[in-house]
């Protein structure tokens, strides 16, 4: 098992959001979890998107992200 390198606590979420590009782009997604330095985001197969966007949440400031790792479907992003 590999050992748990995040600096703050990750909590469960599962909260719609929209992911928002530079190009004025929308996305629809699914915050799975998020922590004080950013969030795993679930999104539709095939979906091509830049390492930097913003991403808007109901009830939230806007949250300027920027992509750590990309999986099927998942992404991982740090806040910035």
């Amino acid at each position: 098992m590999f050992p748990e390198r995040r600096r703050t606590i990750r909590r469960r979420l599962m909260q719609p959001a929209t992911i928002v590009t530079d190009a004025g782009r929308t996305v629809p997604c699914l915050v799975r979890d998020v922590s004080a330095g950013g969030a795993r985001i679930k999104v539709g197969a095939d979906v091509e998107l830049p390492d930097d966007f913003v991403l808007e949440l109901d009830g939230s400031e806007p949250l300027t992200c920027h992509v750590l790792r990309k999986e099927p479907r998942h992404l991982a992003v740090a806040f910035h």
